[in-house]
């Protein structure tokens, strides 16, 4: 039987000011939350690739592919890249992978029910 922990609020003051506590921080680009859980930060990630994933699909329409490449790697590929030790053993992260499959589409002018195996060829540098 795991004991249970007792945590007492803390009232902290610097320069007369009340510190507040609160159940999320970010720290270095990371959500870290008080239960040690990393569903904030995925949420986060999860909003910010799918912003994205808009951005590359309004731009499709004006930039050719190689073009596309490069936002791609700038502003997708980037985001997985910087925490994906954080968020690589969740259990959610194949949502990360929907979403790129769905970018590489867009770039490609692939159907969405179509591989994406074509385009992940065409991605590598």
């Amino acid at each position: 039987m795991p004991h249970k922990v007792c945590c007492y609020p803390l009232n902290l003051t610097y320069a007369e000011l009340i510190l507040v506590q609160t159940n999320t921080v970010k720290f270095l680009g990371l959500h870290l939350d008080s239960n040690r859980t990393k569903m904030t930060h995925i949420n986060s990630l999860l909003h910010k690739l799918s912003t994205v994933c808009f951005i590359m699909r309004r731009l499709s329409h004006m930039l050719n592919v190689d073009t596309l490449r490069v936002v791609y790697f700038f502003r997708f590929h980037i985001l997985i890249k910087y925490s994906i030790i954080f968020w690589g053993t969740s259990t959610t992260m194949h949502k990360v992978f929907l979403i790129k499959k769905r970018i590489i589409r867009i770039m490609f002018g692939i159907c969405p029910r179509t591989s994406c195996r074509t385009g992940l060829r065409n991605l590598t540098y």
